[in-house]
């Protein structure tokens, strides 16, 4: 799907350090949380260990570093308000963005819009977060903002791909990678990881058109920039799988997980177990990861509620918790595959006249994501109306001839 998760799109520093924790962050680190145990009104190191504990949180999806960065933000603003610690408002923005509240992270940034109007950050920040609710225009006119302030180039680029994403755009937002991955080969001390980001997400973009040779020539580029890099191994797993590679697959994603043990990926491999037929195995890694996601929801994560909404629409079914969790998951926000989940959920429960009610909210979005078309194909054909069910599997088709076969729920 045409989704880049708040884990990612708020920024590009996930790329920039690898999963486990490099003796020398490690030493930063340290120093930074001596340093406010001595001196709790540091703002500069309390907004530092914010920035530092949001990386962690990339790197390993361990939700304590996010509560962490929450403390050291909420810290940093109790010693020095907003209006004269930018800094410390801007990281408590982005923890409530990571949190995946994201109408306090659109309030939030457009009030740090206020307090600085000449730098684009807040305008980025807000403009990620009006996404989230699906206000398009708005999100537009937001990076439009970020835009004329010539913030970071790559930032820039990424976001409006992920614009034009939303939108069907896609020809637009292939463009917008090419120029994120030339802004970060022409960096003054060029990063391969950023360069390898970037590939990632145009590949992600190559593989959901059905275009697999293409995803995986980034993919392969982006381990040629940084081996062993990990968006780079979980999407060549993924095109493995479709592929029908399983062993290739299985490989990879064990070697994820070995890193980065989290339960998007312990879901990825079951499915891959599935597809073998292999159900016993898969069965195992289902069952982890479900477990895992409703660990995180009972503990006020609200991370993974979209994936509760497609685990038991897809996985493990049951129509009563998919709708209960994709229903949670449209409280929090108002994007096409959020109604999507609703719609999907809806329709495995046999409610078909109010799935196709739900689909209709979601096309008159104009979305041309090639799996939320299909879903609504099918809606519509058990909900009586079957032109119009066997129209919108035509567009899918159109968009994406191979979107019916092995995908990554994210």
């Amino acid at each position: 799907m045409f989704i880049l998760t708040a884990v990612i799109a708020g920024s590009l520093i996930a790329a920039q350090t690898k999963a486990a924790e490099t003796n020398e962050a490690g030493r930063v680190r340290r120093f930074l949380e001596d340093r406010v145990q001595r001196d709790p009104d540091d703002i500069t190191a309390q907004n530092r260990l914010a920035d530092i504990y949001l990386q962690r949180l990339r790197e390993t999806g361990d939700f304590e570093w996010l509560r962490r960065a929450g403390e050291a933000a909420c810290r940093s603003l109790a010693s020095v308000p907003a209006e004269q610690n930018a800094t410390g408002l801007f990281m408590q923005a982005r923890v409530e963005y990571e949190s995946h509240h994201f109408a306090a992270a659109r309030d939030l940034a457009t009030t740090l819009t206020k307090i600085e109007p000449g730098k684009s950050r807040g305008f980025a920040l807000l403009g990620d977060a009006l996404l989230e609710f699906g206000e398009l225009d708005q999100a537009a006119a937001a990076y439009g903002e970020m835009q004329k302030r010539k913030g970071d180039p790559i930032e820039a680029e990424t976001r409006l791909a992920r614009l034009d994403l939303v939108r069907g755009a896609f020809d637009s937002a292939q463009k917008h990678f090419a120029k994120a991955i030339e802004a970060a080969r022409q960096l003054s001390m060029p990063s391969p990881e950023i360069v390898a980001w970037c590939l990632v997400q145009s590949g992600q973009l190559s593989f959901n058109l059905g275009q697999w040779d293409t995803a995986e020539k980034n993919y392969q580029a982006a381990l040629t920039e940084r081996p062993d890099d990990m968006g780079a191994l979980e999407h060549l797993a993924e095109v493995r799988a479709a592929q029908e590679k399983y062993d290739e697959a299985i490989a990879l994603y064990e070697k994820v997980i070995a890193r980065t043990p989290r339960p998007e990926f312990w879901q990825a491999l079951g499915d891959v177990y599935a597809a073998m037929g292999k159900l016993t195995s898969a069965g195992t890694w289902h069952a982890r990861a479900r477990d895992a996601y409703l660990r995180n929801a009972a503990e006020g994560n609200d991370h993974y509620f979209h994936h509760l909404a497609g685990f038991f629409s897809d996985t493990e079914e049951n129509p009563a918790e998919a709708l209960k969790w994709a229903r949670r998951d449209l409280e929090l926000r108002h994007t096409a595959a959020a109604e999507d989940a609703l719609a999907w959920a809806l329709y495995r429960s046999g409610e078909f006249a109010q799935a196709a009610e739900t689909a209709n909210k979601v096309l008159a979005r104009g979305t041309k994501d090639a799996h939320i078309l299909g879903h609504a194909g099918m809606i519509f054909l058990a909900a009586g109306e079957p032109a119009r069910g066997k129209e919108l599997l035509a567009e899918a088709a159109g968009i994406n001839p191979r979107h019916g076969l092995f995908h990554v729920h994210r």
